[in-house]
């Protein structure tokens, strides 16, 4: 199980060399070196410059803890998993395994994603990794 640890305003973050293109790079967070990851960028939509409303959210997958950039919070809320809905099948096929249910707001729909799902589809089908592995491959062949 994971879970949202805090969100914090988005901070400087140190590149880091050869890194996939939605890795913004890595923050200092009280002595822990934390990856922030871009999700514009890992759902391929448009960009635009972060600004006062844009945020990290702090993710523990697992031992590890990720930085998830979005572009603003409007707020927490808990709900019982009974007011989660099941979401269509064209919506959590494919690409977006990583969908796990809807909740449904007076105002609006809330998606909920599954964040160890999601990052394990980002860096099992990164073509960057791929290439890296591809590679690998062709240097234990010819060695």
């Amino acid at each position: 199980m994971h879970q949202i640890k805090e969100i914090i305003k988005v901070k400087e973050c140190v590149k880091v060399p050869n890194a996939p293109d939605y890795v913004e790079g890595v923050i200092n967070l009280r002595g822990q070196i934390t990856p922030i990851i871009n999700l514009r960028k890992v759902f391929g939509m448009e960009q635009h410059p972060m600004d006062e409303n844009s945020r990290i959210i702090m993710v523990e997958l697992e031992s590890d803890v990720v930085g998830l950039i979005v572009d603003s919070v409007v707020g927490v809320v808990t709900t019982p998993l009974r007011e989660v809905v099941k979401p269509p099948v064209l919506a959590s096929s494919g690409a977006n395994t990583f969908i796990t249910g809807i909740i449904r707001t007076e105002a609006n729909l809330v998606i909920l994603i599954d964040v160890v799902k999601l990052m394990n589809e980002v860096t099992v089908n990164n073509p960057q990794r791929i290439k890296e592995m591809r590679l690998k491959e062709e240097i234990l062949a010819n060695a």
